[in-house]
């Protein structure tokens, strides 16, 4: 089971209007939304390389929504 903790994930980076941003995504997210198999940091940094557009598209939408940084995605900043 996941929880939804925002300590539990990965880290990255995108780019916002040329500035450069930290954001996270969680295990859960990763797993509920984009099927990640398990908890493997591997398996999880694989399913977002693979989601990748997604996953930079929603944290620039949270953050220019007025999300604080760093932007933390959770399992409900994805429509399932």
């Amino acid at each position: 089971m996941y929880a939804d903790d925002a300590t539990d994930g990965l880290w990255f980076s995108i780019e916002i209007e040329e500035e450069e941003f930290l954001a996270f995504i969680s295990s859960a997210a990763l797993h509920k939304h984009f099927n990640a198999p398990e908890k493997a940091e591997k398996v999880l940094l694989r399913t977002y390389l693979t989601h990748q557009e997604v996953i930079h598209e929603t944290a620039r939408r949270k953050f220019l929504n007025g999300s604080a940084r760093p932007v933390k995605l959770c399992v409900h900043d994805f429509k399932t």
